[in-house]
């Protein structure tokens, strides 16, 4: 739009105000505005052709930047609340480890309140971690064709779990320690006492 004629209409509603402040009588405001307006014309006729107009100084209103919500992920926690309480319970040989089990778990699609509580549930690591954390390096119970697996380090342990809740348990539509249950463990308890180190880990 013409930067003359977002001027106009300004400069016409200030003068007509005047006019009414001063209590002219209405024929003589007209009047007056009509004169205003041509001599607002002629002025701003003036000012583009001396480029006033072109080369003023454009105003821009910048929005406010919005800081960005922290994405919830679970019952209302955040990622930083996940791995701050996750810290708490993840103790032993698994101290230090909550933000790379809660960001590798995001990064698979795993729920990190439930991969975190699994390996509490399968390691003991709350007070000390099994035999099986500590020199196999399996954080979940994890077994193969020749029994227990062993891992050449902790973080490849923690990438097989999560990569196995992911591709045999999510995948297949099983998020939750209830619909896990019956192919993770033989013991009927076993969802109930995940989901007892999920609420655990929540109210921490």
């Amino acid at each position: 739009m013409d930067n003359s004629k977002k001027i106009l209409p300004l400069i016409l509603i200030a003068v007509a105000s005047i006019f009414i402040i001063k209590g002219n009588a209405s024929k003589d405001a007209t009047t007056s505005i009509k004169k205003a307006s041509k001599d607002t014309v002629d002025l701003i006729q003036l000012m583009k052709k001396n480029d006033v107009i072109n080369n003023a100084p454009t105003l821009v209103v910048l929005e406010e930047e919005k800081e960005e919500e922290p994405e919830v992920l679970y019952r209302g926690l955040t990622r930083d609340q996940v791995v701050e309480k996750s810290s708490k319970y993840l103790n032993s040989t698994l101290a230090g480890t909550a933000e790379f089990f809660v960001d590798y778990s995001i990064q698979m699609g795993v729920d990190p309140l439930v991969a975190v509580s699994i390996v509490l549930q399968e390691t003991g690591c709350y007070w000390n971690c099994s035999y099986l954390v500590n020199h196999c390096y399996n954080v979940g119970g994890m077994m193969g064709s020749n029994g227990y697996m062993c891992f050449q380090s902790l973080e490849q342990g923690i990438k097989a779990y999560v990569d196995n809740l992911y591709y045999n348990y999510v995948a297949y539509g099983l998020t939750t320690p209830e619909t896990m249950n019956h192919k993770y463990a033989d013991d009927p308890l076993w969802g109930e006492r995940v989901n007892a180190y999920i609420n655990k880990i929540i109210a921490a």
